[in-house]
């Protein structure tokens, strides 16, 4: 893939160099923890999660299995050496915890938001107290991604719910992006910035703004397009692969950078409460 031709910060080779030098070996800190929720229009068991695990990471997938509370099932999961940690709830998502009726954007359909809704169970999905760097974040989401892409398959699954994203998203969708990470698992280019970044449309003291959700659980601050000219899709094709760049590593934008979208036309990025604005010609 060489999604990387597309646009770049203005800077000489070198600083290239040491900016990408930076990224890969940041002092931002990325969430130790990762987590998610996984819906159902029917109750799973453990089998059913033991059996989409084995069926992606192998026969040793499944470290043990805790029966004790036999309504609601816990495992713990080996994924290439990664303990994972997941928890077979078989009742919808407590509104108390998260009102997903109050969630109104996201990658769904009306109709797919009404299954959403109306979800019998779910699973939480969670890794806890990884080392807190970006690549052993990147390679926990990678293999969380690679689970829930498998256990999407169920006829029974309806959709993903990413807490530090606020992001909710279809089995279609989900579907359709975990199968492209399977092929690109040897891509160091790649990864699935839809299944852990959210893009919002909002207002800023008036202002039309489009900003990511979801770049401080990889150690990095939020980017927000303010007062945007071009159409919202591009918008997000640029939100994404920015997203993209930094979590693999490639860039690492800061306060007072420019960045360069078309030949000849910057745009300065400029840092205010822990979210970068990207102003100019974008």
């Amino acid at each position: 893939m060489k999604i990387f031709e597309r646009f770049s910060k203005k800077h000489s080779s070198q600083t290239s160099k040491t900016l990408q030098g930076k990224a890969q070996n940041s002092n931002s800190n990325p969430e130790q923890d990762t987590f998610g929720l996984l819906l159902f229009a029917k109750v799973l068991s453990a089998e059913d999660v033991a059996e989409a695990a084995r069926n992606i990471f192998g026969a040793n997938a499944v470290r043990s299995v805790d029966k004790s509370s036999p309504l609601a099932p816990a495992l713990i999961l080996n994924l290439e050496q990664v303990e994972f940690w997941c928890s077979c709830m078989p009742m919808p998502q407590p509104k108390e915890v998260c009102d997903f009726s109050q969630i109104q954007g996201g990658l769904f359909s009306e109709q797919e938001r009404e299954e959403i809704l109306n979800h019998k169970s779910f699973l939480v999905l969670s890794q806890q107290k990884g080392s807190g760097t970006l690549e052993d974040k990147r390679r926990i989401c990678c293999l969380f991604t690679r689970l829930a892409g498998e256990l999407m398959k169920r006829e029974d699954a309806v959709g993903v719910f990413i807490n530090a994203a606020s992001l909710m998203i279809s089995r279609q969708v989900y579907l359709r992006y975990a199968a492209i990470l399977e092929e690109n698992l040897n891509d160091p280019e790649y990864f699935p910035a839809p299944l852990w970044i959210g893009i919002v449309h909002a207002y800023s003291k008036e202002t039309p703004v489009i900003a990511t959700m979801g770049l401080r659980q990889f150690g990095f601050p939020e980017l927000c397009f303010s007062n945007p000219v071009s159409e919202w899709p591009e918008i997000h094709q640029k939100l994404y692969l920015m997203s993209i760049f930094q979590i693999t590593g490639k860039e690492l934008y800061k306060n007072m950078d420019t960045i360069e979208f078309t030949k000849g036309n910057l745009s300065v990025f400029k840092e205010q409460d822990g979210v970068l604005y990207i102003i100019g010609d974008n």
